[in-house]
């Protein structure tokens, strides 16, 4: 039998259209024209923060491999841990604002980043950027979907489509905002000006969350023990995906067998974690959801788009580094990026 969630507070005497769609979204609420801008201004300073921190490795990572006097192999760790940590997160997010609340989950991950960034201000090494960048990635997960529901905020219900649209266009400008900027902030070849940055950035997000907070939404008890075996399947498996994928094209396979070993490792917990969630009465993952037929259209959609808008940051970037283009170079291609996007 389904598991009925019991209400961990006594919602508002919402109106119909003030309700919110799902429990740990915000509540639609009619708020004034200059409380809309403001919260549009957020969502946009939010979504665009949230991806910028790992566009801004992307973007520097020969400069980091060259200040650590790293291989290849070691530099690629810097985003694949970043991304580790974002999958991680985003696996328990869903359920997490639904019981916790997103502001009070965004608040507690900026914070713990600030305080591992001004750590890393002090020791430079290499695993303790390992470690910045591995916070990141958690902190990042909730931070999109915090962009995105004040961005939304700043629409009526009806138009709310309208603001995540938006919301989703504003998370894509992170990376080429990242190249424009790099070499202005680098020019004094004083590359922890980044970290610095960094924290400005997450200190302002924190700033903003804690000085116009979104509309309470339902809180429901909804995790369940059987989420964290979940957790503990999906979440080296994603794990191992990723260090596939990041050290798949710079190794070279038959020199490194163990990648062959991580590669199908991976691939049995995904399938038993999503056969053990196909199987229960209250997913973390709604695998029966996910496999509707319009959605899978969808997804196929999606790919599609992120291959080709994928070309352009990293295909024929990594063809022009090659040629010899150095970061500065680059500006002008990533302001017609940017603005195209």
């Amino acid at each position: 039998m389904d598991k009925t969630p019991r209400y961990l507070e006594t919602p508002p005497n919402w109106s119909v259209d003030e309700r919110p769609t799902l429990p740990g979204s915000p509540a639609a609420i009619a708020h004034a024209t200059p409380k809309r801008l403001a919260y549009f201004v957020i969502g946009l300073f939010i979504a665009i923060a949230a991806s910028l921190s790992n566009g801004f490795i992307v973007a520097n990572l020969p400069i980091f491999q060259g200040e650590y006097g790293l291989t290849p192999s070691q530099a690629a760790w810097l985003p694949a841990v970043y991304v580790m940590a974002n999958v991680s997160s985003n696996l328990i997010l869903f359920k997490a604002r639904q019981q916790y609340g997103l502001r009070l989950f965004s608040e507690i991950g900026l914070l713990v980043f600030i305080g591992v960034l001004i750590l890393h201000i002090f020791v430079k090494t290499y695993e303790m950027a390992l470690f910045v960048r591995f916070i990141a990635g958690l902190a990042a997960a909730p931070l999109s979907s915090l962009g995105m529901y004040y961005t939304m905020q700043a629409f009526s219900r009806a138009d709310m489509p309208k603001g995540i649209y938006l919301a989703f266009g504003f998370q894509q400008l992170g990376l080429p905002l990242a190249w424009i900027i790099s070499p202005f902030l680098l020019s004094a070849n004083q590359w922890d000006v980044i970290y610095t940055f960094e924290l400005g950035l997450a200190i302002c997000c924190f700033a903003m969350v804690v000085s116009l907070k979104l509309p309470r939404s339902l809180r429901l008890d909804v995790f369940e023990k059987q989420d964290f075996f979940t957790f503990a399947l999906l979440a080296p498996g994603f794990a191992c995906l990723c260090i596939v994928l990041t050290q798949g094209p710079i190794l070279w396979w038959f020199n490194s067998p163990w990648l062959a070993y991580i590669l199908i490792v991976g691939f049995c917990l995904i399938v038993l974690g999503l056969t053990y969630e196909h199987y229960r009465s209250n997913p973390l993952i709604m695998t029966r959801w996910l496999a509707a037929g319009e959605l899978l259209s969808f997804i196929v959609s999606a790919f599609a788009l992120r291959l080709l808008m994928s070309e352009q940051s990293y295909a024929a970037v990594n063809f022009l580094k090659t040629m010899g283009m150095g970061p500065d170079q680059f500006v002008p291609l990533y302001v017609v990026i940017f603005c195209g996007t």
